[in-house]
């Protein structure tokens, strides 16, 4: 992928602009080692639209799940009502009503249990669809997401409580 190329506009940028505008364009991908905060900030400074959300409480079902996330980023709603409408959120819906020179989606705490397999897996397809939809239109898109705690099942936590390595661990603590 080539580097921007050092401008009279970039020659200010700040380190986490510079290293927002390097990075991939046009893809939905995890965290790792950025800052949030960084990001916030990067996106503000580069004149990009942020969507930024916890989705630690994201419901275990699509339909209400796609529901909540449009919700909690308050992405304009088309009056649609069809299967893709997160998807018509995020591509045409947003073009029209709130243009910008790029759009920086982040999703914390992506539940990452068993029952929110499915979930996951659809929003982030949605996500990337509307990368490669954003892609022809020229206007960077990014979505970073990470991922939130495994929700402990009752049975593993009756285990824990019962395990010869937790008797006394109250004490140690």
């Amino acid at each position: 992928m080539p580097k921007p190329h050092r401008t009279k506009e970039n020659a200010h940028w700040t380190p986490a602009a510079a290293q927002l505008a390097k990075s991939k364009p046009y893809s939905v991908q995890a965290l790792q080692s950025r800052r949030v905060a960084d990001i916030v900030a990067a996106s503000s400074e580069l004149g990009f639209a942020l969507f930024h959300t916890n989705l630690s409480d994201l419901a275990c079902t699509v339909p209400t799940a796609q529901k909540q996330l449009a919700e909690w980023l308050r992405l304009p709603t088309p009056a649609l009502t069809k299967r893709d409408l997160l998807q018509e959120q995020l591509t045409n819906a947003l073009l029209q009503d709130r243009p910008a020179a790029g759009y920086v989606f982040l999703l914390e705490k992506l539940p990452s249990s068993h029952e929110h397999s499915e979930v996951r897996e659809v929003l982030l397809d949605c996500f990337a669809d509307a990368a490669e939809f954003w892609e022809e239109k020229a206007i960077p898109f990014r979505c970073f997401h990470s991922a939130g705690r495994s929700v402990a099942t009752p049975s593993s936590r009756a285990l824990a409580l019962v395990s010869p390595f937790s008797i006394g661990a109250a004490a140690i603590g």
